[in-house]
């Protein structure tokens, strides 16, 4: 088990907690920018929880989150959501000391942080007198409505834009069906970005943590195959889209596809490593993946035939921590 840093300076508190509480600045005050530190806020919370140790981890969020709360005007859904993605942090924190496996780090991550955020929706909803559906309702419908509002100040054709306004429910109604979905594939990024930036800031820094060894040979276990054939067959399956076991299905296969995208970005880094591609190279492919949202699926497809073209050439049953 990892162990904590002793001997935390007082410097090192005031900039754990500038630090995050500017993180959360930007991410709620910059709409586009907002969207990738959102995703990075619980990397601090992480970094500072293994450096000064359980006690002072956990005030310098808890400090953050205080600050922020006294400077708004009210409890906002936004508020709760900031302070989830704070929890987050130090519960990653909390795994990278027990030496775990990459796959039960992020489980544990990933239920913890799901269970927690449930139980905030919960709380907000008994304190705000509005039911859990009216919130997400009027949440999806905001920002549904703010990415109008962003095609409107783009070149966008005006018969485009029109067609957009008039499915607006047709979308909010899709989307309310998979948020579970699509709540959970952002989770799991959530702690892979961490993960990986943590890793990063703890070593340049020598402080100890779990070593998953490298990521860049993971694989998604074999059953999961099943799964994905399961539920691909039932969502072509005709019937009423809003079927219980339909919606079940599409979610989990949201869930799959983050997954197997995963293992794909595990087969490009082998390739990349193998082929000892420059660090501006690698850079530039990996922002091309992320910023191009259709290379999202075509990583994911990589990652999935990987099961049997085995691209990285790795031994049949072997079995790694994951990938880097």
């Amino acid at each position: 088990m990892a162990q904590d840093v002793d001997g935390p300076a007082p410097r090192d508190v005031l900039t754990g907690a500038a630090l995050i509480f500017f993180c959360v600045l930007i991410s709620m005050g910059i709409p586009l920018a907002g969207i990738f530190s959102y995703v990075l806020i619980p990397a601090p919370v992480l970094f500072y929880r293994l450096k000064l140790g359980r006690r002072l981890g956990a005030a310098i969020p808890a400090a953050a989150f205080l600050l922020l709360a006294a400077l708004s005007r009210d409890f906002s859904f936004r508020i709760f959501f900031t302070g989830e993605l704070l929890l987050a942090g130090f519960v990653m924190g909390e795994l990278l000391r027990l030496n775990l496996s990459i796959e039960k780090t992020a489980l544990y991550a990933c239920v913890g942080i799901m269970g927690t955020g449930l139980a905030a929706i919960l709380f907000y909803s008994g304190v705000s007198s509005h039911s859990i559906y009216s919130l997400v309702s009027a949440y999806v419908s905001e920002n549904l409505n703010f990415a109008l509002e962003m095609m409107g100040e783009m070149d966008m054709p005006e018969d485009s834009r029109l067609e957009m306004i008039r499915s607006f429910e047709g979308m909010k109604a899709v989307l309310l069906r998979v948020l579970p979905g699509l709540a959970a594939v952002f989770v799991l990024f959530m702690v892979w970005a961490n993960i990986l930036t943590a890793r990063v800031l703890l070593k340049a820094r020598g402080i100890p943590h779990t070593d998953f060894g490298p990521l860049n040979l993971w694989k998604a276990p074999e059953f999961m195959v099943w799964a994905v054939i399961g539920c691909g067959i039932i969502v072509f399956i005709p019937m009423d889209p809003g079927n219980a076991v339909k919606t079940l299905c599409v979610n989990l296969l949201l869930i799959l596809t983050a997954v197997y995208f995963f293992q794909g970005i595990a087969v490009i880094s082998h390739f990349f490593e193998r082929k000892k591609f420059s660090r501006g190279l690698k850079i530039f492919a990996f922002s091309m993946i992320a910023v191009w949202q259709a290379l999202f699926f075509v990583v994911a497809g990589l990652g999935f035939f990987d099961l049997w073209a085995n691209f990285r050439k790795l031994e049949t049953g072997e079995s790694k921590k994951g990938g880097d």
